[in-house]
């Protein structure tokens, strides 16, 4: 039988960190990018239905979401301001603030650090390996399991954003830049927690 990607670094006697974001697209409010170490033979059958945070319902999410940071060697789910994706970009600031938070965790053991995309996240401390796998929050569970902490993270702040903003449907569209967002952009104008950058086109 084939060994998961978590089972080939455990054989090797290393650790995996997954790291996924959410709210990277998006023109309102923040980018939060999370990660996650589980310890060596980690018994995933205590997250049943674990996979990609997109696939699942808010319920779902919310439910696994302590059970994976009770159980996590480490995590982590740092917040990227709308201020600093318009100054940075969101690219460039969720690799920079990535590296800051894995460089922070002390460990025992080695470390691969395994991203969701086409990008490996750079400037990490010497013995700190770092590869990226496209698909990545559906093909790798400690991948799926940032994902979680991130949208979950991610949609808390959405909805108490909601109640304040209710002009905006944010509670249906988490911050994206659906016809009925942009519409209400030309209508009443950015909120302070719209990414300004991202909103040129929608106002003049």
């Amino acid at each position: 039988m084939d060994l998961t990607v978590e089972e080939t670094a455990w054989q090797n006697d290393k650790l995996l960190c997954g790291v996924d974001e959410v709210g990277y697209g998006s023109i309102f409010h923040s980018c939060y990018i999370a990660g996650v170490i589980f310890p060596t033979g980690f018994d995933f059958s205590i997250l049943p239905g674990l996979t990609d945070s997109k696939k699942l319902k808010d319920a779902k999410r919310f439910a696994l979401e302590p059970i994976i940071k009770e159980n996590a060697l480490s995590w982590f789910c740092e917040e990227i301001t709308a201020a600093t994706i318009d100054i940075e970009t969101a690219y460039h600031a969720k690799y920079r603030v990535a590296s800051e938070a894995i460089n922070k965790i002390v460990l025992e053991k080695p470390l691969i650090v395994i991203m969701d995309g086409s990008v490996k996240i750079p400037n990490l401390n010497t013995g700190i390996d770092s590869i990226s796998l496209i698909k990545g929050d559906l093909l790798i569970k400690t991948i799926s399991a940032a994902s979680i902490i991130a949208k979950c993270t991610h949609r808390r702040k959405m909805m108490e954003l909601a109640g304040l903003f209710s002009n905006y449907d944010i509670a249906n569209n988490n911050g994206y830049g659906t016809s009925k967002h942009e519409a209400a952009i030309r209508q009443f104008g950015l909120t302070p927690h719209h990414r300004r950058t991202y909103c040129k086109k929608f106002i003049q």
